[in-house]
């Protein structure tokens, strides 16, 4: 694929194939010029990042194209007035010419690319933009660079210890676009400069340092045991999980269909429903048996209960009982008194003389 389209998607097999073609010293030269000022060193990972480079040198290397190939040193104080606006502090900008126009031109239609259709979509704000992301692996950083033509800004996204963090290139370029939207409110839309219409047979602009590899090293890794493990295990879930649903949907296939009518024909003399129905009594048998089962325990701890309650109750009344009985002997007594009554009745002849 052309450069552009390795921009639009990431492709670093390209990227790696143009610093080959290009060397090692053009390129860390030209990124010098550019604001990169960090030590590049001279390794195949140059083109993949491997170099550290911090937020605002990257900044400043992307404002390079957004200003037509000139690099300004970044600073954060352009001048400081008085109470009485006289100026007592001036900041010496420089300006350094680090690209020619058509070179500034030519990579910025390259980027806008990225944006419009790549991995940056998520920075689009309505009018042309320019600018490409960045990740590392694991996402330990989150990079998104992007332009206008009257400003210049950058994200990055991580952890300060190097953990992974979550989110993509696209979470970067989506906080560059709320940041921009606010930003470039009062600012008119501009156009970029057009590319010139001749791209490929110009003029060299680097002298080109090709790298010759000693040798180079094609080897095929074998796969590792746990990731066999794991694919073999993804698509035994999926198999599986494809013929739940197909078994879900498979009644209304089968009538439809006349091959599922010779299916059941053939499973019709194996008679899988009846053994189903006898294995459902038998399974019912038990259930039945077990609730008496448990039934039965359950009244037995319960009579024990009333019956140690009435217990001191029953004691109480059958100690009058002995009781009772020593009444007895006073009915004896009571019988002879009528006896000593009966003497009685004599005195009563006095009673008789009177009537004399």
């Amino acid at each position: 694929s052309s450069i552009r389209q390795a921009l639009i998607k990431s492709i670093n097999v390209v990227a790696l194939k143009s610093l080959i073609d290009i060397g090692w010293e053009p390129t860390i030269e030209i990124a010098k010029k550019m604001g990169i000022e960090s030590k590049l060193y001279s390794t195949y990972s140059l083109a993949l990042g491997a170099s550290e480079v911090n937020l605002l040198e990257l900044t400043s290397a992307y404002g390079t194209l957004a200003a037509q190939g000139v690099h300004t040193k970044p600073h954060g104080i352009e001048r400081i007035l008085d109470h009485q606006g006289n100026v007592i502090y001036q900041e010496q900008i420089q300006h350094r010419r680090a690209l020619d126009e058509e070179t500034a031109a030519i990579t910025t239609w390259m980027l806008r690319g990225v944006v419009s259709s790549g991995t940056g979509r998520a920075a689009r704000i309505g009018r042309p933009v320019a600018g490409k992301t960045g990740t590392t692996d694991e996402a330990r950083d989150l990079w998104f660079i992007g332009y206008i033509p009257q400003l210049v800004a950058g994200v990055w996204l991580g952890n300060d210890d190097n953990k992974p963090t979550r989110g993509s290139s696209g979470t970067a370029a989506s906080t560059w676009r709320r940041f921009m939207v606010e930003a470039i409110e009062d600012l008119e839309t501009e156009p970029f400069p057009q590319r010139p219409n001749k791209i490929e047979g110009r003029e060299a602009v680097i002298k080109a340092k090709p790298i010759r590899p000693k040798r180079v090293i094609h080897k095929k890794y074998p796969k590792s045991k746990s990731a066999t493990k794991s694919r073999s295990n993804y698509r035994r879930t999926a198999s599986t999980s494809t013929r739940r649903r197909r078994r879900r949907v498979s009644t209304p296939r089968k009538t439809t269909k006349p091959v599922s009518r010779q299916v059941r024909q053939n499973r019709a003399p194996r008679q899988s429903a009846p053994v189903r129905r006898r294995t459902a009594p038998r399974n019912t048998a038990p259930r039945q048996s077990a609730p008496v089962r448990r039934t039965a325990p359950k009244p037995a701890p319960v009579a024990p209960k009333p019956a140690v309650v009435p217990a001191p109750r029953v004691t109480s009344p059958s100690k009058p009982s002995p009781v009772v009985a020593p009444p007895a002997p006073p009915a004896a007594r009571k019988a002879p008194a009528p006896t000593t009554k009966v003497p009685a009745t004599p005195p009563e002849a006095p009673a008789s003389r009177a009537g004399e």
